[in-house]
């Protein structure tokens, strides 16, 4: 489970901002809004709002690109950019470096991730380890091309140096970074830590045309099928079944010479495009208003855009769910109804989520700033100050006297009482205060 997120010089983000799961004190919807992980209670989803270009997409950016890189670094060309972009309103940032740190819970252990980097080069790099009560110790840190590994609880650390020995210098390259290089070489823990970061996905509310591919393979699945059938009848749009079908067409012209056939035949998964087709099935009435059978719909072509969005994102969502992983999304509201988005909510909320899934979204739902919906310390807010900065920080840290958990938050919202609103804000009078 995801702790904290922390950023520094990246896109709208100047200083150094954090995300934090890791539960307050407040025992408001304690057993429903944390999971307790290792001893450690944990947020089970956040919500960040904030003016348009305020940089809620920015902190999910960082989140998921800085992510990719842990992922694929290792295997990038020598001459490929690393994927960081500085504040570029500042003389003191625009040619610094990016910071940004992870801290997570994964296999009974609190691990402390980050590194440091520009688009040419990793600065510095480390990793932590906490388990139970132990004091947090040092895996291996690295300070440019030098690496300082712990050989007696990082001892897959051993496998490089014997590289570095035997090359004469660092198997690292300098837009490389080390986790992601020691993972390649099958390292038990530097596997495990990367295979955390690969189930923390994000996607954007704005499209889900990459998600019905996976949603038509899950439908195909009976149990699958079944809660996801669930899911959407949850949401009241009168759909009785849902089924899906897959099929394969050529993505080109068949080849026609012998070089494209051997060219077709060494990217044959590449030729091949995946055209789902989602169902779904409503009743028919007769003229008494008695069902006398069920109409089979295409999702695609038939159901209204935010039918469409819903369902083809359910997948995701329960696989989110069923893996115990972290699913991030922008834009989250975009053609949702606020019921639908609260009851997205709520299946992370509920007794499905047994495990440690987490969902954060950006959006401008205020109908889920609700004491109900959200405690304090799972809503957070992105601001800009004058020089274009962006800042983060969370309804908890506002004074509990002034902000009660039982604080209808949305209305001291939109109010302008806790920052993070547009300029044009309504005033008390348009509010009928």
């Amino acid at each position: 489970m995801l702790l904290t997120f922390s950023v520094e010089n990246f896109r709208s983000i100047k200083e150094r901002q954090t995300l934090v799961l890791e539960a307050t004190t407040d025992d408001t919807l304690e057993g429903s809004r944390v999971h307790v992980k290792d001893g450690v209670r944990v947020l089970r989803s956040a919500a960040v709002y904030g003016p348009n270009a305020s940089g809620k997409s920015s902190l999910i950016d960082a989140m998921s690109r800085l992510r990719g890189f842990v992922l694929f670094s290792a295997r990038a060309d020598t001459f490929d950019d690393i994927p960081v972009e500085p504040f570029l309103l500042s003389d003191e940032t625009v040619e610094a470096p990016t910071t940004v740190e992870w801290q997570f819970l994964c296999d009974g252990s609190r691990y402390r991730y980050g590194f440091v980097a520009d688009r040419k080069k990793v600065h510095a790099e480390w990793l932590f380890r906490r388990t139970g009560k132990v004091k947090e110790s040092t895996l291996f840190t690295r300070e440019n091309q030098k690496i300082e590994p712990n050989l007696v609880q990082f001892k897959e650390s051993l496998v490089l140096k014997k590289l570095e020995k035997e090359a004469g210098n660092s198997p690292v390259r300098e837009n490389a970074l080390a986790l992601s290089v020691y993972a390649q070489f099958n390292g038990q823990i530097s596997t495990r830590v990367v295979r955390w970061f690969d189930d923390l996905r994000k996607t954007s509310g704005l499209s889900e045309r990459g998600h019905f591919s996976y949603t038509a393979r899950r439908l195909n699945e009976p149990d699958s099928q079944e809660k996801l059938l669930s899911f959407a009848q949850r949401a009241d749009f009168n759909i009785n079944g849902l089924s899906a079908e897959i099929r394969e067409e050529p993505r080109a012209r068949e080849p026609n010479s012998a070089i494209q056939k051997v060219a077709a035949t060494l990217a044959e998964s590449n030729r091949r495009l995946v055209r789902p087709e989602i169902k779904t099935a409503h009743p028919r009435y007769d003229i008494n208003g008695n069902v006398t059978g069920n109409i089979e719909f295409d999702l695609a072509k038939q159901e209204s855009q935010g039918t469409q969005k819903f369902i083809a994102i359910s997948g995701p969502l329960h696989r989110t769910i069923e893996e115990g992983s972290i699913l991030v999304i922008d834009e989250f509201e975009a053609r949702l109804h606020p019921l639908l988005t609260r009851a997205i909510f709520e299946w992370f909320h509920g007794p499905e989520n047994q495990g440690t899934a987490q969902l954060i979204v950006a959006t401008h739902d205020v109908g889920l700033m609700d004491p109900e919906s959200l405690r304090r310390d799972q809503i957070w807010f992105c601001d800009k100050d004058r020089q274009g900065a962006t800042s983060l920080y969370s309804l908890a840290e506002f004074d509990v006297n002034a902000v009660r958990p039982t604080t209808k938050f949305s209305r001291q919202y939109l109010l302008g009482l806790l920052g993070a609103v547009p300029k044009i804000a309504l005033s008390k009078e348009d509010l009928h205060e």
